[in-house]
């Protein structure tokens, strides 16, 4: 009699191999999936936080007079966006350049006429008064008189919601960061 694997022996060893097989394949996928997941959460959150950090800057600096002419201020302010004024180049004198804006353009953040977020879900503004009364009061317009800015607003409390979906709408990451800023300039 020869030594050796009969039929059924290599048929219930070849079905447990690919029994085994197919778990860690199927494993794998799972793995890469999660992997995926979770580095897209880490990327929507990082960029998340960086257009909040940019925002921040600029809101820090909205009222910017250095010659103290009281020509710059917030301009229209309501829940969902943001124009102002800062002297960019600190010369007394409002031109062009010294506009500023946020606003969403459908779910495009943008931040001075630039697109600088996609995905955001939701964009949303609270204002804050001296005594730290929130200014529910819409529109905010800080002009009192042509060309003369009170300082109402002395902090700007800012909620950025963003998501990411795959390509048949199923979430795959979702971020919601808020900051407060307080002006500098006031």
């Amino acid at each position: 009699m020869k030594k050796g694997f009969s039929l059924i022996e290599m048929l219930v060893a070849m079905t447990i191999t690919c029994i085994i097989l197919a778990i860690t394949v199927t494993q794998f996928v799972l793995q890469r999936k999660h992997i995926y997941m979770q580095e897209m959460q880490i990327k929507l959150d990082r960029d998340t936080r960086l257009s909040l950090i940019f925002i921040g800057k600029e809101m820090r600096e909205i009222g910017l007079d250095p010659k103290r002419r009281h020509s710059f201020g917030i301009t229209a302010g309501n829940v969902n966006a943001l124009n102002y004024l800062i002297d960019r180049d600190q010369d007394g004198v409002v031109d062009a350049a010294d506009n500023g804006n946020i606003y969403l353009n459908g779910d495009t953040l943008v931040f001075n006429n630039d697109d600088i977020l996609p995905n955001v879900i939701g964009l949303n503004f609270s204002y804050f008064e001296k005594g730290g009364n929130e200014i529910l009061v819409f529109p905010i317009n800080e002009e009192v008189s042509p060309g003369f800015f009170a300082d109402t607003v002395t902090m700007i409390e800012v909620r950025l919601t963003t998501e990411m979906r795959d390509v048949r709408g199923k979430l795959i990451a979702r971020s919601e960061q808020t900051s407060q800023f307080e002006r500098k300039n006031r």
